[in-house]
């Protein structure tokens, strides 16, 4: 049988309690109990990370920067890190779901404009899954982050960058690669978005490129893709799971290891720590 991963089960127990066959509250409490459990979450690493360096400190305040449905913001939740709040510019959050289920009132609010709507050093976390490469003004992107982060607080951010070979938006290979007039062509021939919605959809950098940006903003940057790609709950991803097998055997042989885990941090999913 397989195993339902924490965001899968989720799903299915809020729509049962919207059908009426089970009561919210009893959705909330099956939903933490099963996080609890150890079921896996893509989301857990970084919960894991932001553990280990508050020293298990469940009061710190935690935003997370593009916050889509809320996912991450109820993992974090179900961790015990009850000051955690979301912002998206589009409206995909439920406050009144969340609130229901007994995650807390007024998690979410919607950024209008490009302003985060919370008060400058509001938060000591800053989180941003797979959001950056849909954002076009990314010295507004970081110098907002920048302005509500605490002094000595970080910013995770995990994102699809320029290099790496497949990108799982289009499902394609290599596409992304080239300039803007022939990516749409390519993408009408070869993928189901098509070539227009796509590039206004996916703005796509280099790791070198968010670091140039970002420096203005934060005083350190640190690279920790090699880390994210060695950690176990990665072997679960969108691509190629034979080719994400293989990639680990790879990384883990003798001296020759170390030399694929620096190729793979090129081409691979970035993730980036800024700190303040």
């Amino acid at each position: 049988m397989k195993v339902k991963s924490f965001e899968r089960l989720a799903v299915e127990q809020i729509e049962l309690a919207k059908k009426g066959v089970i009561t919210f509250s009893d959705a909330g409490r099956l939903i933490r109990d099963y996080y609890k459990q150890g079921a896996w979450s893509p989301y857990r690493y970084t919960i894991n990370q932001i553990l280990e360096r508050f020293e298990n400190n469940l009061d710190i305040s935690i935003f997370d920067y593009g916050c889509g449905t809320g996912k991450l913001i109820m993992a974090l939740k179900c961790a015990g890190f009850n000051n955690s709040f979301g912002a998206d510019v589009v409206k995909k959050f439920d406050n009144d779901l969340f609130n229901k289920l007994g995650f807390g009132e007024n998690t979410f609010k919607l950024i209008e404009g490009k302003k985060i709507p919370y008060e400058d050093k509001s938060f000591d976390v800053l989180c941003s899954n797979e959001v950056i490469e849909h954002v076009f003004d990314h010295h507004s992107y970081y110098s907002q982050a920048s302005r509500v982060l605490k002094e000595k607080g970080i910013f995770y951010i995990h994102a699809p960058q320029r290099l790496q070979p497949f990108d799982t938006h289009s499902r394609c290979w290599f596409i992304h690669y080239f300039p803007k007039k022939i990516r749409k062509i390519l993408w009408d021939i070869f993928s189901k978005q098509g070539g227009e919605y796509l590039n206004n959809y996916l703005n796509l950098k280099t790791v070198n490129y968010h670091k140039k940006i970002a420096c203005n903003y934060f005083d350190n940057i640190k690279v920790n893709t090699g880390n994210k790609i060695k950690a176990k709950n990665f072997v679960k991803y969108k691509g190629n799971s034979n080719l994400r097998l293989f990639a680990d055997l790879l990384m883990k042989l003798p001296i020759l290891g170390t030399i694929f885990i620096l190729i793979f941090t090129v081409i691979s999913s970035a993730e980036l720590h800024l700190h303040k």
